[in-house]
């Protein structure tokens, strides 16, 4: 299969897709930043999420959307001042995407409701991206599958039948291009939590591409998928030190996104499969993480 003219399968290199997520800190400069350090990295997509506070939860701090927890980095914060504080501007996604094709990268994004989808078709968007929290939102994948576009299916904390329920709704909507993304949705995962070999299981159930959605913080989970994936999701951002969005505990920089580069003439970068040669079954230890990791990574294929 292909997303726009770029091929996505076992016989392709590695779709590495570098996921923007809230990490703009809303600052339109810092998300242009953001798609210029993904495409010198040599990402071959940037993904979006498209939504508003209000699209996703409602404005009032009692009960379930009021964050409760001491122990939380969020703790007395509401689910709208966050949904607020972490979304992507609606008329920043023109830029933005202008930009990625200025610079030879695909963007495209996750909508959480019908109306995005219809904004992002304003856009046309090479792909959509369903979230491990919409699987279960079977008219939103109805409604996607309509475009035609390839779509690819986060799994987190999904159940085989829930994943059943949604890959059959998009093919009988209409959809012919299907990746699913083997996803762990804890924040950040352990690589022993990853269950890898749950990829080539999807991959013979379902008959469709399966990858990786990586929230792990090293790289040990990303070197066993690539044996068995193709697309490679990572969320990605130039900067340390605090962020506003949910996935500063696991977010990557550029540099050890260059490690994950399917583009190896890009400046300074190798390409997956050149990294991952490294390992060599005689040694004691990986050069860029530790066998301990990858057995694991490796060891468990339960969902």
């Amino acid at each position: 299969m292909f997303i726009a003219q770029r091929k996505v399968g076992q016989d392709a290199r590695p779709f590495v897709i570098a996921e923007m997520s809230g990490n703009h800190n809303q600052s339109l400069d810092r998300a242009l930043e953001i798609v210029a350090a993904a495409a010198r990295a040599g990402a071959d997509a940037i993904k979006l999420q498209t939504y508003t506070a209000d699209t996703m939860t409602l404005d009032l701090a009692a009960g379930a959307f009021l964050i409760d927890d001491e122990n939380s980095l969020w703790a007395g914060r509401t689910l709208h001042d966050l949904y607020r504080e972490a979304h992507t501007p609606w008329a920043w996604h023109e830029p933005i995407m202008r930009r990625a094709r200025e610079l030879g990268v695909l963007c495209f994004s996750t909508p959480f409701d019908e109306t995005a989808v219809d904004f992002l078709e304003g856009l046309d968007v090479p792909a959509y991206k369903i979230a491990s929290f919409e699987i279960v939102h079977l008219p939103l994948i109805r409604r996607v599958a309509a475009t035609g576009k390839p779509m690819v299916i986060s799994t987190g904390m999904a159940t085989l039948a829930e994943i059943d329920d949604a890959v059959r709704t998009a093919r009988e909507g209409g959809c012919k291009d299907l990746v699913l993304l083997k996803c762990t949705s804890t924040y950040p995962a352990t690589p022993a939590n990853s269950n890898v070999l749950t990829i080539p299981h999807l991959r013979s159930l379902f008959r469709c591409e399966v990858g990786l959605s990586d929230h792990t913080m090293g790289i040990g989970a990303a070197v066993a998928a690539v044996h068995t994936a193709r697309p490679w999701s990572r969320s990605i951002s130039p900067w340390r030190g605090p962020m506003a969005a949910s996935t500063a505990p696991f977010r990557w920089n550029p540099t050890s996104c260059d490690r994950w580069s399917s583009k190896p003439n890009a400046p300074g970068n190798r390409s997956v499969r050149s990294h991952t040669a490294r390992w060599k079954p005689k040694r004691r230890r990986w050069r860029s993480g530790g066998r301990s990791t990858l057995r694991k990574t490796l060891r468990r294929a339960t969902y």
